[in-house]
C-alpha cells in the first residue's frame, strides 16, 4: 500500500483528536442549490446586508425579513433532524 507522502509527494502533518461528524439529513433533502438561488432571489451583498449586533455577530438586516424567511424554510426543507 502506498502512503498519502508517496503518492502526492508531500509530507502531511495531522492532529491526533477525535472528530465528531453530525448527520445532515438524507442527501435528497440537502438542495444545495437552492442555496445560491435564495441569496440570488434577495440580491444579497454582505457588504450590504449584515450589521453587527451587541455581541459583535454578524445578523442580517431588519430590511432582509424575506431573505431570513427563505433561508430557515430552506433549512426546514433539509429535514436534517428526521
Amino acid at each position: 500500500k502506498l502512503c498519502a507522502q508517496q503518492v502526492f509527494n508531500q509530507t502531511f502533518n495531522y492532529v491526533d483528536v477525535e472528530v465528531t461528524h453530525y448527520w445532515h439529513g438524507d442527501s435528497k433533502y440537502r438542495k444545495y442549490g437552492e442555496r445560491a438561488m435564495i441569496l440570488s432571489k434577495h440580491n444579497y451583498d454582505p457588504t450590504e446586508d449584515l450589521i453587527k449586533d451587541h455581541q459583535g455577530l454578524w445578523i442580517l438586516k431588519e430590511s432582509k425579513n424575506e431573505l431570513k424567511n427563505d433561508i430557515l424554510e430552506y433549512f426546514k426543507q433539509r429535514r436534517e433532524d428526521e
